[in-house]
């Protein structure tokens, strides 16, 4: 199992913070939709309501953003694309400010790009390791979490 070691800023002990079937039911979702020709994004409410997230928007909006901030980690985990890229708000089809918060800390911004640059080429890096049959097949199934802690600990021992 390849992981990355850009983990200092990360808690890990706290990972999943979601609900894990929830977990899996977006991630395979966002999968597909990357894999989609015509639409690659999503808004947070067509995707609450498309995967049947018990989330009220305003009261426990951190039921959705504990989801993506877990499929984040989980894919910078294994040095792939950042998935949660299509996610968008309606207003300006843009992530939300924490998404790329998050890159700044994990993925660093190594081409120094403002926020709707890297969205667009991290979208369509996304969409273009997705469409490849080969990784689609190797890494669409969702790993089992206790096994990815313990890959993560034993790598970290002296």
């Amino acid at each position: 199992m390849k992981m990355i070691e850009n983990w200092e800023e990360y808690s890990f002990y706290r990972f999943p913070e979601s609900n894990v079937s929830d977990l899996i039911k977006v991630r395979k979702y966002l999968i597909e939709l990357a894999r989609n020709e015509s639409s690659n994004t999503v808004t947070y409410t067509k995707l609450r309501d498309d995967c049947k997230i018990d989330c009220v928007f305003g009261k426990n909006t951190k039921v959705i953003t504990d989801i993506l901030n877990d499929i984040f980690h989980y894919e910078f985990l294994f040095g792939r694309r950042f998935l949660t890229t299509l996610v968008v708000l309606k207003k300006n089809n843009l992530p939300k400010k924490y998404f790329f918060d998050n890159v700044r800390v994990y993925g660093g911004n190594k081409f120094n790009l403002n926020d709707d640059v890297f969205f667009n080429y991290e979208k369509n890096e996304v969409c273009k390791y997705w469409k490849n049959e080969d990784n689609y097949n190797e890494f669409k199934k969702f790993e089992d979490l206790t096994k990815i802690k313990i890959e993560y600990y034993k790598s970290k021992l002296p």
